[in-house]
């Protein structure tokens, strides 16, 4: 994966290179690559997508390669058409088909090798992190920073 510029708003971080180091990650609970709908009623008399999704009962994801079947219900009683829960399913999937990652990561502040204020973390700035065990982009801001203790 090629790192490109970022116009100046941000600060890049390769989990491949030594000046980063990934300390943790927490995967979201509420992430899915497959939904089974339900809709009005109960039991075997339950609304579900078969009759306009070629007889299948549920829908997946294109990032499904990427991270697997990842399979959860999606229920909401209050839809009385098939087609319209198709509808609502899919917008849900959209928005549950990636997880939401949390990182924790230690990397050297280089703008005192450079002298560029570019290469500089502080609070408030957008970082990059390319993660190459996935090959995705990571683009966040900086929400915290920890300096190590000085030794006394």
């Amino acid at each position: 994966m090629q790192s490109t510029p970022c116009a100046g708003c941000c600060t890049v971080c390769s989990a491949g290179q030594p000046a980063l180091r990934r300390l943790g990650e927490v995967l979201d609970t509420n992430f899915a690559t497959r939904l089974y709908q339900l809709g009005y009623g109960e039991g075997v008399n339950q609304l579900n997508i078969k009759s306009v999704n070629g007889g299948t009962a549920y829908i997946d994801s294109p990032t499904q390669a990427l991270w697997g079947v990842v399979s959860k219900p999606y229920v909401d009683t209050t839809i009385t058409d098939a087609a319209t829960l198709l509808a609502q399913g899919r917008a849900a999937l959209e928005l549950c088909c990636n997880p939401h990652v949390s990182y924790g990561v230690t990397c050297k502040d280089i703008s005192i090798l450079t002298g560029e204020p570019l290469d500089a973390f502080y609070t408030g700035r957008m970082a990059r992190i390319i993660y190459r065990d996935y090959g995705l982009t990571i683009r966040a801001r900086v929400r915290e920073i920890h300096y190590p203790k000085p030794i006394t």
